[in-house]
């Protein structure tokens, strides 16, 4: 296993192509569909990565990455979004998201690369090199 993923996303189709990718590629992926169920999530399991999408129905994905950030600083994040601008990424990136994806064309090998470059970050900073990817 390369690492625990855990995906914020609402669209049901989305999520399964989320987690089909990255499973295939050797990460246990936990899906959830809100920012309620998220929280409940971390506050119970550890995870090495989050994939966040912009656009959740309890809340605005960088409200959700504010939490997620106070409540997880060293958990990475990944902003996940299908409206795509160049503003949702910046305001992302400043709020302390490590990357952010656009979910438009052939976007799933972007996803697994990032996921494997964020816990491979996180490995190091925190000084664990036998669990990094």
């Amino acid at each position: 296993m390369l690492g625990k993923v855990l995906v914020i996303e609402d669209n049901e189709t989305e999520a399964r192509l989320l987690e089909g990718a990255l499973r295939t590629d050797g990460f246990d992926v936990t899906t959830v569909w809100s920012q309620r169920l998220a929280l409940q999530h971390l506050a119970q399991h550890e995870v090495d990565s989050v994939l966040l999408d912009y656009r959740l129905p309890d809340a605005e994905g960088l409200d959700c990455l504010r939490k997620l950030r106070t409540l997880h600083p060293d958990t990475p994040v990944i902003v996940i979004t299908g409206w795509g601008s160049e503003e949702v990424a910046v305001a992302a990136i400043k709020l302390g998201a490590a990357d952010s994806v656009t979910t438009r064309g052939k976007f799933l090998p972007c996803v697994v690369v990032k996921v494997r470059e964020v816990i491979g970050h996180r490995c190091h900073r925190l000084n664990k090199p036998s669990s990094c990817v």
